[in-house]
């Protein structure tokens, strides 16, 4: 059910609900999405029925990824299948330097790679960058990480729609769990105006 903020002073906000509407189909959850065999083909049979049902101009089909597995042919396909339908890629990006990709994703990987990634899919389809805004321990990403992470974006900034940015909104599912937690809001702020100077439009959600 959809529904609709209203802020009030103090900025509480107070929900009321709406009628039903289809607003978007999501491929996303607690795992890569692109992993199954069958994603192109999925993406495929949704745009398919939504057309089918008249709702292609007015729900649009979402994917949310790390780009990780853009080099297998049924990824790169299924990203060209969003695009041809009017869709939009969400492109997971909490950080941009070696350490930081390790210390948040426990994974390395050099950033270029992820630039790679990042270039194909915007290639293929609408693509925003999305990225969880927190701090490890009490401590946010130092200078040279967001230094990092505005160069990469800037790199892109003809390529990609823009940057969504949003805080901690449920607990996280990592053994680290306990060390995170959100960025003062205006830590927050500051950043998403750092990235909108460099002509790149920022969607702020603290």
């Amino acid at each position: 059910m959809r529904q609709v903020a209203a802020e009030f002073p103090g900025h509480v906000e107070c929900w009321r609900s709406q009628p039903r509407q289809l607003v978007d189909v999501a491929f996303s959850g607690n795992g890569e999405p692109t992993s199954t065999p069958e994603f192109a083909q999925a993406i495929e049979l949704a745009g398919e029925l939504l057309q089918e049902f008249g709702l292609l101009d007015s729900a649009k089909l979402r994917l949310i990824t790390n780009g990780s597995l853009k080099h297998r042919p049924v990824v790169w396909h299924g990203f060209g299948a969003i695009g041809r339908l009017g869709g939009e890629v969400g492109f997971k990006l909490e950080r941009a330097t070696d350490a930081g990709i390790e210390q948040v994703n426990g994974i390395r990987v050099i950033p270029e790679k992820i630039r790679e990634s990042l270039m194909t899919c915007a290639e293929l389809a609408p693509t925003w960058v999305h990225t969880c805004c927190f701090a490890i321990d009490g401590n946010e990403a130092g200078e040279a990480g967001r230094s990092a992470y505005f160069e990469l974006g800037g790199s892109l900034k003809e390529k990609m729609k823009g940057v969504h940015l949003y805080g901690l909104a449920r607990p996280s599912l990592q053994a680290s769990a306990n060390r995170l937690s959100n960025l003062s809001l205006t830590t927050f702020q500051r950043f998403a105006r750092n990235i909108a100077l460099q002509g790149i439009e920022a969607v702020a959600n603290p």
